[in-house]
């Protein structure tokens, strides 16, 4: 089983494929102890004139990784344990000096890569006020609602 990961070949510059990181690791061990991961890279690949050209470049085992962290789909990892504390303290930062269109902040939430799924959590908890819209032309307002204190709420 192999699979690309995002990384670049140590000491080469550029995007070209060959440099890419890959992984290959033993899914399934009946008759002893599965070995970790290990990553290499294909420096050069077989071409029809040459079809012995095939280089490749060994690299480090994974330690700590298993084949089943590799297999995962982005669904199945599930969410990373802070990103509801990133969006919280970025709704924080923004709204913290009065209220802001509702497309911008979803707009710099996008290029955060804060979800518009975790945003909504966010926002629930932090008791994110949104006015709602008028047709096409009107424009959703969020703010923060001030915590009132013990003393104001009797």
């Amino acid at each position: 089983m192999t699979r690309d990961v995002i990384s670049k070949m140590p000491g080469e510059e550029g995007d070209d494929p060959k440099n890419k990181r890959r992984v290959f690791g033993i899914s399934k061990c009946r008759t002893g102890i599965e070995a970790p991961p290990h990553d290499f890279y294909i420096k050069a690949a077989p071409t029809d004139r040459d079809p012995d050209r095939a280089v490749t470049v060994f690299g480090e085992y994974l330690d700590g990784i298993t084949v089943d962290d590799l297999t995962k789909s982005a669904k199945e990892a599930g969410r990373p344990p802070d990103a509801l504390e990133a969006a919280k303290n970025f709704l924080r930062d923004v709204l913290d000096d009065g209220p802001v269109e509702g497309w911008r902040v979803e707009t710099m939430s996008d290029a955060r890569k804060i979800s518009r799924a975790t945003l909504r959590r966010a926002c629930k908890e932090l008791g994110v006020e949104k006015s709602g819209a008028a047709g096409q032309k009107g424009k959703s307002m969020w703010q923060i609602q001030p915590k009132l204190s013990l003393v104001a709420q009797n």
